[in-house]
């Protein structure tokens, strides 16, 4: 008799008897032994095993029969396969298999049945049917009285593996049995798979016999792959089983049991060891099993797997079923099916799904030919096109159909994501995607424009092929800016192609000789010796030196460049700020981004950052990064941008931009481009108070062998400010000192960095306010000269924090106010206005510290600096006032995290794009703009525009050099003290 299994003894109990090893079938096993103990008790028992191919019902009834011979009990059994489909009475045949010895007894034999001891006659069997109809009725009851009379002398357990393949006569004749069974002690137990998409009538009615059991298995855990594979291999130990080779079964039991078995024992990958670690022949048995299960799959959802491979995840069913040539409805039911075998894991409704394992998709690729697989890609990427999908997706699958486009379509789609990719610091994708609009032999003509982006691409990677496709854009470009850019490329490409002497490389324009200002040419090979000067600090303080004419009208691009070059230099060492000031909104009032080369533009804007006009450089620094085409070009400017912005208070701005640079860029790949945006990002999250997401940043930038940049100094800066903030003044010195004596090489303009005022705090930090002083004064004296307030402010303070003499202290910070009162720099405002408030405070000043101080705490909490915010917010509190609670509604009251989320909003991005570009969820953009809705009064976003056109202007009014917020600051810094 079929005894109870125990969930804990079962396994054992198996191999003991020899019956099947079933894993996590503890339900299904203990279904069929209480209908095997029934049936040997004489009640009639009927159960359907249903499942994908290979989830185990195969197991299960081989499991039933060995039991069920064990118990004594009497086992027909057939297996039913496609080819008996048209042998009328197949799956009879091998039920009544055997040889009839003695009254109703059925012993196993190899002889033909013996037909006429169970009262028919094998001639008058219908031979030619193929139909179900064709079957006479009473025939099939005289099977069921055959049946019933060795049922009768003892117990039955039928078994009918795999019904769904059995021909329609047995079919038949099964119906017939499942609806008189009650009386009869026959258990009749069937398998069927359900994903082959054909349904059998008689099947389902089967199924619905109010005696009938349906048994549905699931697909195995992760612990029951394990565990069936350990059992296979005759392991113990789970760490000789490599799971990550295990999960491309899916759970799969058929899956495991022929991968296991076909690497064989002790030929497994080690422990640790995923699919990359696998050798090719670990990788060829892999593949090759999960297509055997597949091409057992219907031609329908062998169709849709293969669509699914070929377009990747995420794309709507409606794509799917279009590019695998079905009905919607028809690839959403392929889905399932294949969710069921383990191999996809699918949403009930079929709108979300992916592989169970990188490997299956790589199999169901390979089984598909080249030519239709490019094809297929193609396909792809155009329906993808028509669904609205980005153009790095599109790109792509056109990467995949190597072959060189020439529609006009696909052209314009591999363009835009170059640009995408250079944009995200990805030349060499940009390249790749640039390459495919171009034939073997491209038109020069036809292709400029092409061969100039190309061009343009390859001149970080490649110099000598930008050298030889800008060369061949460079006559056929009807644009006279574009072509100029692409000369001046070329010029610099071959600069650094050829790596000719500094000696020789300067010779190009004498240092001295008068350039004709009416040759572009040599305007352009003048701006080029300066830009190069820029790399060496000898040379850049030689140029500097030198007192290079800055009254160029600026009227050619030419002109300009020069212009620009000479500005900057003479910026860089503090000379002449007025005239370079001027000499750059020449260059850019009269220049655009997309005409000027990019470089020159960067430096005009880079000389008003350093002039202490940031409100002006921040838009050129926008419109640059939209408008570059030069690798580096939108990285560099997209760096600048940042650091404009975080000048500007804009900490949302600066934080999104250089999170756009950094989060893509591997931190082994950290370089030049990297370093200032990690800088910048650093100072940010510390004016935030942010100390722990400062940290998490700064290991993102690691030191080149050799790099000697001042973009790398800055990071210097930002590190030793880092350590500063975490309480480590010695370590601070050492980062903020080495990037002191680089910068003097490079300049002596305070306002180009700050690593000055963080030295002087770090040795306050120290107690040495001797040196703290002498960085003071140093940076007062030049700020004065050069008309830098900003730097000039921050000098004050630090010198203001380094005196000995107390009662000097008031005067240094209120000329420290006043000078800020001119800039636009909001935070080193506040920041000099907490320390003011102290000071009058200290000085017996209650008022009119309240005042200052109660200014600094609105800035403060505008701009999110929450740690400069508690410490007016103490230092109000000292003087007896009570702080009012911050703004809760108006632009005012908005923090910058919903600032941010606003204006993406306004610029027409959606929900989904605003949380990938700012790196939170959904939900989280959502409750920011509910937060926005409310705080500004607004019923949608399409009011957001309007509301937040005028937040910048209001913050240069508020915080900017003239504004009624500025005059007023001023008349209450210097009010009579009381």
């Amino acid at each position: 008799m079929l005894g109870a299994p125990h969930p804990s003894r079962d396994r054992e109990a198996a191999g003991r008897h020899g019956y099947p090893v079933l894993v996590e079938r503890d339900r299904e096993v203990a279904v069929l032994a209480g209908l095997g103990r029934e049936v040997a008790a004489g009640i009639p028992g009927l159960v359907l095993v249903e499942g994908p191919v290979g989830i185990g019902k195969s197991a299960l009834l081989d499991r039933l029969a060995a039991e069920a011979r064990d118990a004594g009990t009497q086992v027909l059994k057939a297996r039913c396969t496609p080819l008996e489909l048209d042998l009328p009475f197949g799956a009879v045949r091998q039920l009544f298999g055997g040889s009839l010895s003695g009254p109703g007894r059925l012993v196993p034999g190899d002889t033909p049945p013996d037909w006429h001891r169970l009262g028919l006659d094998p001639d008058a069997l219908p031979g030619g049917a193929d139909q179900a109809a064709d079957v006479p009725h009473g025939t099939l009851l005289t099977l069921y009285h055959s049946l019933c009379r060795m049922a009768m002398d003892h117990p039955l357990t039928v078994i009918v593996d795999d019904a769904h393949h059995a021909d329609p006569a047995s079919v038949r004749f099964l119906s017939c049995l499942a609806r008189r069974l009650r009386g009869v002690p026959v258990l009749l137990a069937l398998s069927r798979r359900t994903d082959t998409g054909a349904h059998t009538p008689q099947l389902d009615e089967i199924a619905a016999q109010p005696l009938c059991y349906s048994l549905r298995p699931r697909l195995l855990s992760d612990d029951g792959v394990a565990q069936l594979a350990r059992h296979m291999t005759g392991s113990g130990d789970d760490k000789e089983i490599p799971a990550d080779c295990l999960a491309v079964a899916g759970g799969n039991p058929l899956l495991v049991t022929t991968l296991v078995t076909a690497l064989g024992p002790g030929d497994w990958p080690s422990a640790t060891a995923g699919p990359s670690d696998m050798n090719g022949r670990h990788v060829a048995v892999l593949r090759e099993q999960v297509l055997r299960l597949l091409r057992r799959q219907s031609a329908t959802t062998y169709a849709a797997v293969q669509a699914m491979a070929v377009l990747g995840e995420g794309a709507p069913p409606q794509t799917y079923a279009r590019l695998a040539r079905l009905d919607t409805p028809v690839f959403v039911q392929a889905v399932l099916t294949l969710g069921s075998s383990g191999l996809v894991s699918a949403t009930p409704d079929g709108r979300n799904w992916s592989f169970t394992h990188r490997l299956v998709r790589d199999a169901v690729l390979s089984d598909i030919p080249p030519e239709q697989r490019s094809e297929r890609h193609r396909h792809s990427a155009r329906l993808l096109l028509d669904n609205g999908a980005s153009a790095k997706r599109v790109a792509e699958h056109l990467r995949m159909a190597p072959a060189p486009v020439t529609d006009s379509w696909l052209v314009a789609v591999l363009r835009e994501a170059s640009r995408e990719a250079l944009l995200h610091n990805d030349p060499r994708r940009a390249i790749d995607l640039l390459k495919l609009c171009l034939s073997e032999d491209p038109d020069p003509a036809a292709d400029a424009e092409v061969l100039f982006e190309l061009g343009m691409a390859e001149a970080g990677v490649d110099v000598h092929s930008s050298i030889r496709h800008l060369r061949l854009a460079a006559d056929h470009l009807k644009d006279p800016h574009l072509r100029l850019t692409a000369l001046t490329s070329v010029a610099d490409g071959m600069l650094r192609a050829y790596r000719a002497p500094r000696t020789l490389r300067s010779q190009t324009v004498p240092r001295h000789h008068a350039v004709d200002d009416s040759d572009e040419p040599a305007m352009l090979r003048e701006a080029l010796r300066l830009l190069d000067s820029t790399t060496e600090p000898h040379s850049l303080r030689a140029e500097a030196d030198n007192g290079h004419s800055l009254d160029l009208p600026g009227d050619t691009p030419g002109e300009r460049a020069v212009l620009a070059m000479r500005a900057a230099i003479a910026v860089a060492w503090a000379r002449r700020i007025p005239e370079a000031r001027a000499a750059a909104r020449r260059v850019i009032t009269r220049g655009m981004p997309a005409c000027d080369s990019p470089t020159f533009m960067l430096s005009a804007a880079t000389t008003l950052l350093f002039a202490d006009r940031p409100e002006e450089a921040e838009p050129v620094f926008s419109q640059v990064r939209d408008a570059s085409s030069h690798p580096d070009g939108p990285s560099q400017a997209a760096g600048m941008y940042a650091e404009a912005s975080r000048r500007l208070g804009a900490f949302g701005e600066a934080l999104a931009t250089t999170g756009m640079i950094l989060d893509p860029a591997p931190r082994e790949h950290a370089q030049q481009l990297t370093a200032l945006p990690a800088a910048v990002r650093v100072h940010t999250l510390l004016d935030q108070g942010d100390v722990a997401g400062a940290a998490a940043t700064a290991v993102h930038a690691v030191p080149l062998p050799g790099m000697h940049t001042w973009q790398w100094d800055e990071y210097l800066c930002a590190q030793g400010r880092l350590d500063l903030e975490q309480g480590d003044p010695e370590a601070a010195l050492r980062d903020l000192l080495a990037c002191g004596r680089s910068r003097r090489q490079w300049g002596s303009n305070p306002a180009a960095s700050s690593w000055w005022f963080w030295a002087g705090k770090a040795h306050l930090a120290r107690g040495d306010t001797l040196r703290a002083r002498d960085h003071a004064e140093e940076a007062v004296a030049v700020a004065r000269a050069a008309d830098l307030p900003c730097a000039l402010g921050m000098g004050l303070e630090l010198l203001a924090a380094s005196h000995d003499d107390r009662g000097a202290e008031l005067p240094l910070l209120e000329e420290a106010v006043a000078a800020l009162e001119s800039s636009a720099a909001p935070l080193e405002r506040a920041r000099v206005r907490v320390a003011y408030g102290i000071a009058l405070h200290t000085a017996g000043h209650t008022k009119d510290a309240r005042s200052v101080l109660r200014r600094a705490l609105e800035t403060a909490y505008e701009l999110g600096a929450r740690g400069l915010y508690q410490q007016a917010h103490q230092a109000l509190l000292a003087t007896g006032a009570r702080p009012r609670r911050p703004m809760m509604s108006g632009l005012g009251s908005l923090t910058p995290s919903e600032l941010q989320v606003a204006r993406q909003a306004a610029a027409g991005l959606s929900n989904l794009e605003i949380a990938e570009l700012l790196f939170v969820t959904q939900r989280t953009v959502e409750l920011h703009l509910t937060s926005v809705y409310r705080k500004l009064g607004l019923s949608g976003r399409r009011q957001l525009d309007t509301a937040l056109e005028g937040a910048r202007a209001e913050r240069i009014t508020r915080h900017g050099r003239g504004g009624a917020a500025g005059a007023a600051g001023a008349g209450a810094a210097s009010e009579p003290r009381r």
